[in-house]
């Protein structure tokens, strides 16, 4: 089975960044990953993955989250097969929907959580709010409910 670790979400500099692949490269981790984020500093993926090609030879590179409507079309599919090239075809770009996203359960259970267990509460501890927070899920989990993919393949590849 082959094991992959995600990159630090920071703003690595190139020694912090260099020093965390050497250990994977040299580990039982079989690839990274790194995903963007726009909110706080944080490397660019492709260039940070660029990066890591350029002082690896052995792991797998991959993206795992990208904001595409802040990326030109051309300039990315460019940026990726430059990537893949000079890594020697160790770059695989990953590319996940909005609406396949196992994301959008986690924010949809989270959210569920703050209106039906959380909001308009004041609580007098930690502990309480933890009380609350693990009765609620039990509650939740009372009553699963089985996650059924509606998307097929065909739904998300064809409106790329």
């Amino acid at each position: 089975m082959d094991v992959g670790v995600g990159l630090p979400m920071t703003a690595l500099s190139r020694q912090d960044l260099t020093s965390f692949v050497a250990k994977v490269e040299s580990g039982p981790f079989s690839s990274v990953s790194l995903g963007q984020r726009l909110t706080f500093d944080s490397n660019d993926p492709l260039i940070a993955l660029t990066f890591v090609a350029a002082v690896t030879t052995r792991i797998r590179l991959l993206t795992s989250v990208l904001c595409l409507p802040y990326h030109k079309v051309g300039v990315t599919a460019q940026q990726a097969a430059t990537l893949d090239r000079l890594s020697e075809g160790r770059f695989s770009f990953i590319f996940t929907p909005k609406h396949g996203s196992w994301l959008n359960l986690v924010e949809g259970f989270f959210s569920k959580l703050a209106r039906s267990a959380l909001r308009h509460i004041r609580v007098a501890s930690h502990q309480e709010l933890k009380d609350r927070i693990m009765a609620a899920i039990n509650d939740i989990n009372r009553d699963p409910v089985v996650h059924r993919w509606t998307y097929g393949l065909a739904e998300t590849v064809n409106p790329i």
